[in-house]
């Protein structure tokens, strides 16, 4: 392509961030159309200004553009720890839940890792889109005495102190002697065993007296 005057046109594109005053080239001698891709993924994050050259040889016009560079990340947030109910007893079956949010741009899959007093007690997977929200839970067996849950996802992570109540004891009565039951039964056999004795001991008066032992 060639301007008025039938030169030919040479394309140059360059760039510079605006803390900087020097340029640098992203490409030379291009065709005066086309596309072009710049790849940013070196560079920091912010404000730069693209600049483009049109050269005939003879005269060169110049156009600028500015524009933002962001690199989209998967970036996980854990919200504070809630757990039902608040008041433990040994031997609950307690539930623990953790709000996972993703504050990055691009889509991923936060690894949570749960554990109890400093020993990992599970692991979940959350899959969350960008800007979206999830949940985790995590259900523990309390034991008595003091302990802390801990949730984490990389460098992020929260924690809840908990307390647990013991079990109350339950009082078993020690068995009685069996003999102590059969007392009375062998004191009526007895009994009736004397009465027999003493009626078959009678006279044969029409009213018989009976003694008691």
């Amino acid at each position: 392509m060639a301007d008025a005057d039938g030169d030919l046109l040479e394309i140059d594109i360059l760039f510079r961030h605006s803390s900087n005053t020097g340029f640098t080239t992203i490409s030379s001698g291009l065709a005066p159309s086309g596309s072009l891709f710049w790849d940013t993924s070196a560079l920091d994050e912010g404000d730069y200004y693209l600049a483009i050259s049109a050269s005939d040889g003879r005269a060169t016009t110049w156009r600028n553009v500015s524009v933002s560079i962001v690199h989209p990340e998967f970036s996980v947030i854990l919200a504070s720890i809630q757990v039902i109910p608040p008041d433990l007893s040994e031997g609950d079956n307690v539930p623990f839940f953790v709000i996972v949010s993703n504050a990055g741009g691009l889509d991923g899959i936060a690894e949570l890792t749960w554990s109890v007093d400093g020993e990992v007690a599970s692991t979940a997977l959350v899959d969350l889109v960008a800007g979206a929200d999830g949940f985790s839970q995590f259900d523990w067996i309390a034991t008595s005495g003091d302990h802390t849950i801990t949730v984490s996802a990389g460098e992020t992570s929260q924690g809840v102190m908990v307390s647990v109540s013991s079990a109350p004891e339950v009082k078993v009565e020690e068995g009685l002697n069996p003999w102590f039951y059969s007392i009375p039964a062998i004191a009526a056999v007895g009994g009736i065993a004397v009465l027999l004795r003493r009626m078959r001991g009678s006279g044969g008066d029409d009213e018989d007296e009976f003694e008691w032992d």
